[in-house]
């Protein structure tokens, strides 16, 4: 923001019509786990594709799967093997 504000600084018709930046992300507090958690392993092993910057529908169908593995997972380890 710093630097974007200089530069429009530096020049007249930025200031006269000065940039207004939004950011439309994720906005949550922030959290400190354990990565030892047991939880962990049972994502580490429900996750199989890699991280990217963006996905297409097809990834984020993989990646509902994939939570959907780690839920069903965590949820029979925690509750006895009894899903319903």
């Amino acid at each position: 923001m710093v630097q974007v504000t200089k530069f429009a600084y530096e020049r007249a018709w930025l200031r006269e019509v000065p940039p207004v930046i939004t950011f439309f992300g994720f906005h949550a507090h922030g959290a400190a786990l354990d990565k030892e958690m047991e939880i962990f392993d049972y994502l580490k092993r429900a996750h199989q594709n890699a991280p990217d910057e963006w996905g297409d529908l097809p990834s984020v169908k993989a990646c509902t799967k994939t939570y959907a593995a780690f839920i069903l997972d965590w949820y029979k380890v925690r509750n006895g093997g009894d899903w319903k």
